[in-house]
């Protein structure tokens, strides 16, 4: 951590109706990769500042501060970077509209917009996939960016308490610290009775 500042309500980063609060800020460094984790590798630079990648790739802006203001360590370089990232139009910066993100959501599709998808992703025995949400302790909602699609995920061969029923909330709770909001690596086998029940138990997380 870098500073603390009292933010008022005035200034739009509380919620509504809270009073003056003390706020903690600082930077985020990528980690050096560990032995195969091509991940971080991929992303940047090992040590990167995370808040001067996404304002270098125009996903971002610098917030202005006053003379007598604290701000952070690297400030200088955040504002280096929207320079570069202004120059070059880069997304927010562009006068171009941005592209339309279309994502079909397998799991509330019909049976026959989900077959449509199924040529696409029996071709692949392996995928990358984000995990957007926990329904259980084995039980997910996956995004996979290069289907432009989200569906529903359970272990094979694993099944854990039901809501309600005794330890189904700390198996959730498990799942949410290990894998919410995570890059996995998924890879399937068909399973089965109908196409209709394709995307609920066919895949393992390696």
């Amino acid at each position: 951590m870098e500073y603390s500042r009292k933010i008022s309500p005035g200034d739009g980063v509380t919620t509504s109706g809270a009073g003056d609060r003390v706020m903690d800020f600082g930077s985020v460094f990528l980690p050096s990769p560990t032995k195969g984790d091509t991940a971080v590798a991929a992303a940047a630079t090992p040590g990167a500042n995370i808040a001067e990648l996404i304002i270098s790739r125009g996903l971002g802006t610098v917030v202005r501060h006053r003379d007598f203001e604290e701000r952070s360590n690297h400030y200088d370089a955040l504002l280096a970077a929207e320079a570069r990232a202004i120059a070059g139009k880069k997304n927010i910066h562009s006068a171009k509209d941005s592209p339309a993100l279309h994502i079909a959501d397998l799991t509330v599709a019909s049976a026959k917009k989900a077959k449509d998808f199924l040529p696409s992703l029996q071709r692949i025995n392996q995928i990358s996939a984000v995990v957007e949400y926990v329904l259980s302790g084995h039980r997910f909602k996956l995004y996979i960016p290069k289907e432009s699609c989200s569906i529903a995920f359970a272990f094979s061969g694993v099944r854990c308490p039901g809501r309600g029923e005794p330890y189904s909330e700390e198996a959730i709770a498990l799942m949410r610290r290990k894998i919410m909001q995570r890059d996995v690596e998924v890879i399937w086998t068909y399973y089965a009775k109908d196409t209709s029940q394709f995307f609920f138990l066919l895949f393992s997380f390696l």
